[in-house]
């Protein structure tokens, strides 16, 4: 499992874990089968966090980006069913922002990774363009 993947484990298990989650952790046909029509007529491509953490596991999302874009349908998907002012829609917008948040930091070091790797590139090179030039220099 590469390194974003186990971080993106890790939101998982860290949202799994909030008690406002309860209702995210399974798919809704699962949880509410007398739903599922009702809910499949509103819904087009269901979510679920135990369905994500089996996409991790199984390293079937190819970037970060698709890992997203799952996370974003459990919660647009609870909105588009119930509606905004529903009980359940407010858990979802609150675990929209902590996801935003550790989507963020996850992102954030990402990048200063790669700034630290580039900077240590550029440093080979100019080390190396450096003893070119005194060989050459010495000539």
């Amino acid at each position: 499992m590469s390194s974003w993947e186990s971080q993106c484990l890790k939101i998982v298990n860290s949202l799994s874990s909030n008690k406002i989650s309860e209702e995210f952790l399974v798919s809704v046909e699962e949880k509410y089968p007398e739903i599922k029509n009702e809910y499949r007529s509103k819904v087009s491509k269901p979510m679920d966090l135990s369905t994500i953490k089996k996409k991790l596991e199984k390293k079937e999302y190819t970037n970060i980006d698709s890992f997203i874009a799952d996370m974003n349908l459990i919660w647009n998907n609870c909105i588009a069913f119930n509606g905004k002012t529903i009980s359940v829609s407010i858990c979802a917008m609150i675990l929209k922002e902590e996801f935003e948040k550790h989507i963020k930091t996850l992102k954030s070091n990402a990048q200063e990774a790669w700034l630290y790797s580039s900077i240590c590139e550029a440093k080979k090179i100019f080390n190396t363009a450096s003893c070119l030039v005194a060989s050459l220099s010495q000539k």
